[in-house]
């Protein structure tokens, strides 16, 4: 069961103001606020699929879910309504912007920034490293490739069109294999020493949290 957690927003005049953040709250703001400050491309799709790849990663190292979001298998890879409706919350709640943009391909998109600094988001140091790993191999990948990945992983392959993926089989050493054409053990050891150096970052704050976005995945 997740349990609601504050987040502390400084306002407009470095006023604070207490919100109750769920953990997929917090770890969508923490994407957020870590992708502007590394300039790193997020539309609300690529947020989405950094996401899901997230769950994977985590269900895959830890044993564990990072949220209780569902997904669902769609035509342009995983897709959450829950992911969607905590993007309202965090919007509605004046922690983060959504911009429009032109994509190449001539399509609008959705660009969540953040609207005020973050203090008190609270993450584990599995959910911290997990993040980090992700945006390492994922941040700057094209969109579609992101998509293509996000396809291979077996909770989207077991599942029936349109129908909720299980993570009970989240093999992403498999998925990596097959992206990058290596064997599995090798992608293994590829996010093995990615997962270290992940960590590293992530223990230099303090009790696994940071005072601002810019101590994020320091």
């Amino acid at each position: 069961t997740c349990h609601d957690a504050p987040c502390l927003g400084g306002g407009p005049m470095g006023r604070e103001k207490t919100i109750s953040c769920t953990p997929l709250e917090r770890i969508i703001l923490a994407l957020v606020h870590v992708a502007w400050r590394l300039r790193l491309p997020l539309s609300t799709t690529r947020l989405m699929k950094l996401l899901y790849l997230a769950e994977v990663y985590h269900k895959e190292l830890y044993g564990e879910r990072l949220t209780d979001a569902d997904f669902v298998s769609w035509d342009y890879g995983p897709f959450s309504v829950d992911v969607l409706r905590a993007e309202e919350r965090l919007l509605a709640a004046g922690l983060i912007d959504l911009d429009r943009c032109q994509t190449r391909g001539g399509h609008t998109a959705s660009v969540p920034r953040p609207r005020v600094k973050i203090g008190g988001l609270r993450l584990s140091d599995s959910a911290g490293e997990v993040l980090r790993l992700v945006l390492l191999e994922w941040g700057k990948k094209d969109t579609d490739e992101l998509v293509a990945f996000a396809k291979q992983t077996l909770p989207y392959v077991l599942a029936e069109r349109r129908e909720p993926l299980s993570f009970d089989n989240a093999d992403v050493f498999r998925a990596l294999a097959a992206a990058k054409g290596i064997g599995r053990a090798e992608a293994a050891t590829m996010i093995a020493e990615r997962s270290e150096e992940a960590l590293a970052g992530v223990r230099k704050a303090s009790q696994s949290s940071f005072r601002s976005s810019e101590e994020a995945f320091s």
